[in-house]
């Protein structure tokens, strides 16, 4: 690996090569962190048309006065990814933090916030496609981050606030779970039919990808719809 990581730094000018540490990339791509001049996130993508995507997403976000994602870089010579031995390779601006702890009080109002001013930055029909907590990060003065704008897609925007409610739901314990999630809907005001609608949709997506492979993935989906099936017109 120490020869891709040197054959990526020269390839986006990061200075010397020093040293790399792999991190936990999710359910697709695997993750590193790089150090070189600076830190930096390296990520592994499907395919080449990935990082376009999400390369001209990130400029569109920017110009957009959206600056809670991570900046996506392009190569010294405007190339939105770089392959090597066969593997196409992303670089990201590192953004060290934690995930949300959604049940602690005003980190689910932030959640909230910052699913509300993705989607009114976002191109026309456009949503991130995986909004949970698990694709933020908090940083030092409570400054929630996104990362991970691999799913991409057209879509309503009320999937990505179902996601995020649903990941609410999932990493809050019984005791903070219905303050976690009446503190997010508070914030965001939503439809409620048009949320869980698009939160059915969600668990329908998952299940079916997981059903067969994953059993405990399979029951998060279940769980975060019967739960709000049975309380979020109570909240």
């Amino acid at each position: 690996m120490e020869r891709i990581f040197k054959k990526i730094c020269r390839a986006y000018e990061l200075g010397q090569f020093q040293a790399y540490e792999e991190l936990d990339g999710g359910t697709e791509a695997r993750v590193w962190k790089l150090t070189a001049r600076g830190y930096y996130l390296v990520r592994t993508l499907r395919d080449k048309e990935q990082g376009e995507r999400e390369l001209t997403l990130c400029v569109h976000l920017i110009k957009r006065d959206f600056y809670q994602m991570a900046v996506v870089y392009d190569t010294a010579d405007g190339q939105p990814a770089l392959e090597v031995d066969g593997v196409w390779y992303q670089v990201q601006e590192y953004c060290p933090g934690a995930m949300p702890a959604a049940g602690r009080p005003g980190v689910a109002a932030g959640i909230a916030r910052t699913a509300k001013a993705l989607a009114a930055s976002m191109p026309e029909g456009m949503i991130h496609g995986d909004l949970g907590p698990w694709n933020m990060v908090v940083q030092p003065g409570g400054v929630i981050r996104v990362l991970d704008f691999g799913s991409a897609r057209m879509g309503d925007p009320y999937f990505d606030y179902a996601t995020a409610f649903a990941g609410i739901i999932n990493h809050t314990t019984d005791k903070t779970r219905t303050a976690a999630c009446r503190e997010f809907l508070t914030e965001l005001d939503p439809d409620r039919d048009r949320l869980l609608a698009q939160l059915r949709l969600w668990a329908e997506e998952g299940i079916r990808r997981w059903n067969t492979t994953d059993e405990a993935m399979t029951k998060r989906f279940h769980r975060a719809l019967n739960w709000a099936e049975e309380h979020l017109y109570e909240l």
